[in-house]
């Protein structure tokens, strides 16, 4: 006859038995649950209003679908060639959401489907809102201390994505979407990327173009056409549409050329969309020049009046030099004004 300890054993294995089963039935339930298809019939019977919250976070089946990576690939292009047959205004916002899935995730299997896509009569929605998630994206070039795509390990068929974008860009598409496959081009430094920003110096290219074009030249060691630089600038200068470039583009790209600019806006700076605080062209003067504790448009002017025909280099070092001074008389001061 068993004793109550080997009684209480057989017991206590017969709860874990079945506490392994309800735990498996429920993994199984959850995986089922949480599988591309699922996620995608959840969002198909969701209020679509609601896909990405005001700071543009994705919803939670979104971002399941992100985190599947590549499983989910295929499963989220049928749901777009059934949702953009759809009239219904909501079918297209849930189909952009998953544009902007496919775009986050960069599967080089849908490379295939997409540029055949390219040249349909729903090109525009691909551009508008697949290419919008691949720009979201830290910067390749000019000072920023995160590198481009050329450093994403995980990144994979970089070389086919490299190419495709490189073929597209030369076909005849809009002028906005071939600017943003040369921004998304210019965060790779391998030579197939190099040799195509160099070619296109050569053609004729629209202001925001050249932009891009001479900001990656310079960051890769290349000298800049300086007056093309200057004569960009000062066109998208007089369209209050194109501050917002210019602002971004001055921040990684560090050409004096941009201070005029940035001085004739610090009294009317630029809101960013979805942003409740506007842009302070300063910030960007201050990365340009390494001059610090001005403020006001007046200082500015000031300043560049009597320094804004040196070099970049000269006012390094005049900024280096007065941090040694600082230094030497408040380190503290000194430390608070140049820690950053």
């Amino acid at each position: 006859m068993l004793d109550f300890s080997q009684l209480l054993g057989r017991a206590l294995c017969l709860i874990a038995i079945c506490l392994t089963i309800s735990s498996l039935h429920s993994s199984h339930a959850e995986a089922v649950h949480e599988s591309p298809e699922a996620l995608i019939r959840a969002l198909e019977s969701s209020d679509r209003q609601y896909l990405f919250d005001m700071h543009g976070n994705a919803r939670r089946e979104l971002r399941k679908l992100m985190e599947a990576r590549f499983s989910a690939t295929r499963h989220i292009t049928s749901a777009i060639q059934r949702l953009e047959k759809s009239t219904v205004e909501e079918d297209q916002e849930l189909a952009a959401a998953l544009f902007h899935v496919l775009g986050f995730v960069k599967d080089p299997a849908a490379i295939g489907w997409l540029r055949n896509r390219w040249h349909s009569t729903v090109k525009s929605t691909v551009m508008e809102h697949w290419l919008q998630a691949w720009q979201d994206r830290p910067r390749g070039y000019g000072g920023s201390p995160v590198q481009g795509y050329g450093e994403w390990r995980w990144l994979s068929g970089r070389e086919r994505w490299i190419a495709t974008f490189i073929d597209a860009s030369l076909k005849p598409m809009l002028a906005g979407d071939r600017l943003a496959i040369m921004q998304i081009l210019s965060g790779f430094d391998d030579k197939s990327v190099r040799i195509y920003f160099e070619r296109l110096r050569a053609t004729s290219l629209e202001p925001e173009e050249v932009l891009i074009v001479e900001g990656y030249v310079s960051a890769h060691g290349g000298r800049t056409h300086d007056s093309q630089i200057e004569a960009a600038i000062d066109k998208l200068s007089v369209d209050p549409g194109k501050h917002l470039f210019l602002i971004d583009t001055a921040e990684f790209f560090r050409h004096k050329a941009f201070i005029p600019f940035l001085i004739s806006i610090i009294e009317s700076p630029v809101k960013p969309p979805g942003r409740s605080v506007s842009w302070r062209p300063e910030e960007q003067l201050e990365l340009i020049t390494f001059a610090l504790g001005l403020r006001g448009k007046k200082a500015w002017q000031d300043w560049y009046r009597v320094h804004g025909s040196r070099s970049r280099e000269d006012w390094y070092e005049m900024a280096l030099e007065s941090f040694r001074r600082e230094l030497a008389r408040n380190p503290s001061a000194a430390e608070k004004q140049f820690g950053d």
